[in-house]
């Protein structure tokens, strides 16, 4: 996330209490919670069996996508300020 504030200077002053902001890191924003009851206890994707049988594969790296995600959010603020608490936007 702070490589999104070193690249777009603006975003300091637009989330100032993001620590990212500060230069420092956002790990510090993870919270770990208790899994809900009768949750799965591990999810695991193996790709290799599609990959094989029908080849496909990802067109994006999944580091690449979550940051081309985020990118999106911080281009698009105005989109998701609007979205009304609880709505499938917000």
């Amino acid at each position: 996330m702070t490589e999104a504030f070193v690249r777009d200077g603006s975003l300091a002053s637009r989330f100032p209490r993001c620590p990212a902001a500060r230069g420092e890191s956002c790990v510090g924003l993870i919270r770990f919670v208790a899994d809900r009851p009768g949750h799965d206890l591990r999810y695991a994707i193996d790709p290799r069996r599609i990959e094989k049988d029908l080849g496909v594969r990802p067109a994006i790296a999944l580091g690449d996508g979550l940051k081309r995600t985020i990118d999106w959010y911080l281009q698009n603020e105005s989109w998701w300020r609007a979205a009304p608490p609880g709505s499938e936007r917000g």
